[in-house]
């Protein structure tokens, strides 16, 4: 089977470097070699890495091409529309727009595109892409690292794109099917919401697997219990159990119930769960999609069990696990075992992604080229008159010649960027009124969830001073005069009263007053029916 391509992904982040090497062929891709290292943090964080770059570079050829990725606050996806221009101004035209978009120096920074196509909308045609910027510090740092541990880079992306390429590469995504690519690492999850190849949405949170394990190390009291467990602990007990089933009567090998495990994970799984709605009714909301057709989890922390059962009842969907491996076979003569390769499967498919992807839409470290712009097109035009023309100082005819020249070829310049600022503008007009639209739906919004929550504190503050031997039956609501007037049934009239005194004693309530409190029978039973009304202080 004759060889195509033969690539490097290199996952490198705060903790740990992972390396993939496969070979791409007519029919198929094959794992040649993996490794996983720990970064130690005693050490220079580039001397430690650029060691370890060395020990798994050390038998390989410096022809294969090596891609990684960067990310971080100083790393910037952003996804655009902007007038139709020809594509030797659109780097200009994208570095003007960056400025306004990107949140930090765009001075020395790496900018590059993928243009997803071509549309139109209210105001025209519109190139529809994704633009990615990198800055400075964050491309030194990799050159540095590329410098001392004498390993060429032949691209940098960002995770979205590789991850991207590992979940097409194994499964049957439809061409206009949206999915959601959620990478669960150690101390940051990242939320990718993709249309066929178009980058629509990506954000990254700090819920993951470490905040679920710190989660585990707090004091639990319950009854006849008191649990208290180590980092250490906890995370073996999570690496072994996974989550916790709700109604689970399981214990552990030392003798936790589970249930106890899980009661500790809740809080911190209601974070995760809560981010990743935000997320995508966000992504509803913003790119007016009914419905997300796919999701996807991988990562370190996604191989948690039961993660994701847990997470397809809470988000309502269902949710795929990607094992990297699913279609990528072992090479008979790499000498790899595929029980040790499916262990580290799941902290390989960034690795895997990148040398998969060979950052085909977004590479920061590509050579850009040369702008043509008229002022190119003057300089290279006098270069040539320059050249075949010897011109005499007394000779004012070509002087007047190349003023005529750069004056025409400016006013089609200026012409050209009036003509794309004013497509431009318009387009910002109209996303200004869209801002306006959703800014006025939020005050509202907002002004029905500060409602409900004071709504939601009054029936805690009613609930809590209601004795026991009271059935509420009806409670009515007056918001604008803050007045409630509840109806139920007591047990006696001394009920009733301790009732009426908690209301009186009670700092949350004022005027308490009762309105009607009769004897009755119900199903043989005497009971007292009453009606009493208080306002909130």
């Amino acid at each position: 089977m004759p060889e195509v391509f033969v690539a490097i992904g290199l996952d490198i982040d705060d903790k740990s470097v992972k390396f993939a090497k496969l070979k791409q062929t007519e029919n198929d891709i094959f794992l040649l070699k993996y490794a996983v290292r720990e970064i130690s943090a005693s050490e220079n964080k580039i001397t430690a890495t650029a060691n370890i770059l060395k020990e798994f570079f050390n038998d390989e050829k410096s022809d294969t091409p090596v891609y990684t990725c960067v990310y971080g606050p100083n790393v910037s996806l952003k996804h655009l529309l902007i007038p139709v221009i020809p594509d030797e101004e659109l780097n200009e035209a994208l570095k003007w727009e960056a400025k306004n978009i990107i949140p930090f120096p765009l001075e020395n920074a790496s900018i590059d595109y993928y243009k997803i196509g071509q549309h139109t909308n209210k105001v025209g045609e519109k190139f529809e892409l994704i633009l990615g910027a990198a800055a400075e510090n964050v491309i030194k740092s990799l050159n540095d690292l590329a410098k001392e541990s004498g390993i060429k880079f032949s691209g940098a992306s960002v995770c979205p794109f590789a991850l991207h390429s590992l979940v097409v590469h194994n499964k049957n995504i439809g061409k206009d099917e949206i999915i959601a690519i959620i990478d669960i690492g150690a101390e940051a999850a990242s939320i990718n919401l993709f249309k066929g190849d178009a980058l629509q949405l990506t954000r990254e949170i700090t819920v993951a697997g470490d905040a679920i394990t710190k989660a585990m190390t707090g004091l639990l009291v319950a009854d006849r219990w008191q649990l208290n467990l180590t980092y250490e602990q906890a995370e073996e007990i999570k690496k072994k159990y996974g989550i916790p089933k709700k109604d689970t009567n399981e214990i552990t090998d030392t003798g936790v119930p589970l249930i106890h495990i899980f009661e500790m994970m809740a809080p911190t799984l209601r974070r995760l769960q809560n981010e990743i709605q935000r997320s995508f009714d966000y992504y509803r909301e913003e790119f007016r999609v009914e419905k997300i057709d796919r999701v996807f989890i991988t990562g370190g922390s996604s191989r948690l069990k039961n993660l994701e059962e847990y997470l397809s009842n809470a988000l309502g969907l269902k949710v795929e696990t990607i094992n990297p491996f699913e279609k990528i076979s072992i090479d008979p003569s790499s000498g790899i075992k595929a029980e040790d390769a499916d262990k580290a499967s799941f902290r390989l498919s960034l690795a895997i992604g990148l040398a998969l992807d060979k950052c085909k839409r977004i590479n920061f470290l590509k050579k850009k080229e040369k702008t043509r712009t008229a002022k190119n097109s003057i300089d290279e035009l006098l270069k040539k008159i320059n050249i075949k023309v010897k011109i005499p100082p007394q000779a004012a005819i070509w002087s007047l010649i190349i003023l005529l020249l750069l004056a025409v070829s400016y006013y089609i310049y200026l012409a050209k960027k009036e003509n794309y600022y004013k497509q431009d503008l318009a387009s910002k007009q109209l996303i200004l009124s869209d801002v306006k639209e959703l800014v006025e739906k939020r005050m509202i919004l907002d002004q029905i969830a500060k409602e409900e929550t004071h709504i939601r504190e009054t029936l805690s503050q009613v609930t809590q001073v209601i004795p026991e031997g009271i059935i509420l039956t009806s409670l009515i609501y007056d918001n604008s005069k803050k007045q409630i007037w509840l109806s139920g049934e007591a047990k006696n009239t001394k009920t009733v009263g301790r009732l009426l005194k908690n209301f009186e004693d009670s700092p949350n309530f004022k005027k308490t007053t009762l309105i009607e409190a009769r004897k009755t029978v119900i199903e043989s039973v005497p009971q007292i029916i009453f009606k009493i009304t208080f306002n909130l202080t």
